[in-house]
């Protein structure tokens, strides 16, 4: 009966000694996850502002597009006003 209750003890093995408990893990490693984790705080930080730039520039072209388009209308209409006087003229000639 005791070694089934040595079995389902999680702090004994099959010869009855106690199991090291999980140690800690080493500075070495804790430091270096740190600084994995800290240059990819950085490379979010970046990106995040790069994006935010973006965005203002993405919305500043828009703004030039669509005075462009209504710029085009405006020619295209002057061009129309022009070529149905030239035609007026010539035709009274």
């Amino acid at each position: 009966m005791s070694t089934s209750a040595a079995k389902s003890s999680p702090t004994t093995n099959r010869s009855g000694a106690q199991k090291p408990a999980t140690a800690t893990p080493p500075a070495a490693s804790v430091a270096a996850a740190q600084a994995v984790l800290d240059s990819v705080e950085r490379r979010e930080v970046n990106v995040r502002a790069a994006l935010r730039a973006d965005k203002k520039d993405f919305k500043k072209l828009k703004k030039r597009a669509k005075r462009h388009r209504v710029t085009l209308k405006d020619l295209k209409s002057d061009l129309d006003k022009i070529t149905s006087s030239r035609v007026a003229i010539v035709d009274n000639s």
